[in-house]
């Protein structure tokens, strides 16, 4: 009953599955790979992420820019409407 148990939850013994090679099979020293199918060098790369980086630091930047141009726009034209309205209101009281 106990077996059957442990195949439905996956359960396994403790006991190590035997490996495919022995330690001394294994190679000793680096072997190349010969007829890699990928070679991307760096350089370019590492100039493309640093353009795209000084873009999007230049783009974030303008937008800012425009955004504080607004800001400064709008808070000019209710310094001239509270300048009226406290012009108007001074002529008004006697």
């Amino acid at each position: 009953m106990q077996t059957a148990a442990n195949s439905v939850t996956g359960v396994t013994s403790a006991t190590p599955a035997p490996s495919a090679s022995a330690p001394s099979d294994r190679a000793a020293t680096f072997q190349a790979v010969e007829g890699g199918g990928e070679h991307t060098p760096g350089g370019p790369l590492l100039v493309t992420a640093y353009a795209l980086i000084w873009v999007l630091l230049f783009g974030w930047l303008v937008a800012i820019w425009r955004k504080q141009n607004a800001i400064s726009s709008r808070i000019a034209e209710l310094d001239k409407i509270l300048d009226g309205k406290a012009a108007s209101a001074a002529t008004k009281t006697p």
